[in-house]
Protein backbone atom coordinates (compact mmCIF):
# COMPACT_ATOMS: atom_id res chain seq x y z
CA UNK A 1 0.00 0.00 0.00
CA UNK A 2 2.97 2.53 0.77
CA UNK A 3 6.67 2.42 0.19
CA UNK A 4 8.60 5.59 1.27
CA UNK A 5 10.94 4.55 -1.53
CA UNK A 6 8.48 5.68 -3.92
CA UNK A 7 8.40 9.34 -1.97
CA UNK A 8 9.44 12.09 -4.17
CA UNK A 9 13.26 13.50 -3.11
CA UNK A 10 13.45 16.99 -1.71
CA UNK A 11 13.59 19.86 -4.49
CA UNK A 12 17.03 20.52 -5.44
CA UNK A 13 18.73 16.65 -4.33
CA UNK A 14 19.32 14.91 -7.31
CA UNK A 15 20.73 11.71 -5.37
CA UNK A 16 20.51 10.71 -1.73
CA UNK A 17 21.20 7.64 0.30
CA UNK A 18 17.95 6.80 2.33
CA UNK A 19 18.86 5.35 5.67
CA UNK A 20 15.04 4.90 7.20
CA UNK A 21 12.04 3.11 4.93
CA UNK A 22 8.81 2.87 6.11
CA UNK A 23 6.14 0.33 4.16
CA UNK A 24 2.86 -0.95 4.84
CA UNK A 25 1.31 -3.83 3.70
CA UNK A 26 -2.17 -5.05 3.50
CA UNK A 27 -3.48 -8.79 3.09
CA UNK A 28 -7.01 -9.48 4.01
CA UNK A 29 -8.50 -7.84 6.79
CA UNK A 30 -5.31 -6.72 8.34
CA UNK A 31 -2.30 -4.69 8.07
CA UNK A 32 1.67 -4.39 9.04
CA UNK A 33 3.41 -1.55 9.17
CA UNK A 34 7.13 -1.75 9.02
CA UNK A 35 10.21 0.78 9.77
CA UNK A 36 13.70 -0.49 8.95
CA UNK A 37 15.60 2.00 10.82
CA UNK A 38 19.60 2.02 10.63
CA UNK A 39 21.29 1.64 13.68
CA UNK A 40 23.65 4.77 13.99
CA UNK A 41 27.51 4.13 13.32
CA UNK A 42 26.91 0.69 12.02
CA UNK A 43 25.90 -1.77 8.96
CA UNK A 44 22.86 -3.36 10.68
CA UNK A 45 18.96 -2.47 10.36
CA UNK A 46 16.47 -2.85 12.80
CA UNK A 47 12.99 -3.86 11.99
CA UNK A 48 10.14 -2.99 13.86
CA UNK A 49 6.51 -3.21 13.36
CA UNK A 50 2.60 -3.26 13.66
CA UNK A 51 -0.02 -5.98 13.11
CA UNK A 52 -3.48 -4.58 13.07
CA UNK A 53 -7.06 -5.82 12.26
CA UNK A 54 -8.73 -3.33 10.10
CA UNK A 55 -12.02 -4.51 10.41
CA UNK A 56 -11.63 -5.16 13.67
CA UNK A 57 -9.29 -2.70 15.63
CA UNK A 58 -9.98 -3.81 19.18
CA UNK A 59 -9.09 -7.33 18.40
CA UNK A 60 -6.02 -8.42 20.16
CA UNK A 61 -3.03 -9.15 18.15
CA UNK A 62 -0.28 -10.23 20.77
CA UNK A 63 1.29 -13.80 19.74
CA UNK A 64 1.45 -13.85 16.50
CA UNK A 65 4.72 -14.94 15.14
CA UNK A 66 6.77 -12.99 13.03
CA UNK A 67 9.42 -14.63 10.97
CA UNK A 68 11.58 -12.45 8.73
CA UNK A 69 13.26 -13.95 6.04
CA UNK A 70 16.32 -13.43 3.49
CA UNK A 71 15.39 -15.38 0.16
CA UNK A 72 14.40 -19.02 1.86
CA UNK A 73 16.97 -18.32 4.96
CA UNK A 74 15.62 -17.44 8.40
CA UNK A 75 17.02 -14.46 10.12
CA UNK A 76 15.17 -13.78 13.06
CA UNK A 77 11.99 -14.50 14.83
CA UNK A 78 9.89 -12.53 17.16
CA UNK A 79 6.27 -12.09 18.80
CA UNK A 80 4.12 -9.46 18.68
CA UNK A 81 2.97 -7.91 22.45
CA UNK A 82 -0.85 -6.77 23.45
CA UNK A 83 -0.34 -3.85 20.85
CA UNK A 84 0.46 -5.71 17.84
CA UNK A 85 3.81 -4.57 17.50
CA UNK A 86 7.12 -5.95 17.47
CA UNK A 87 11.14 -5.88 16.49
Amino acid sequence: MYDSLNDPRPAGVRMGHQINRHVLFEAGDYSVDLRFEHEKGSASMVLVGQIANRKAPEETTNHFPVILFSGSRELTRSLSNSFGSFS
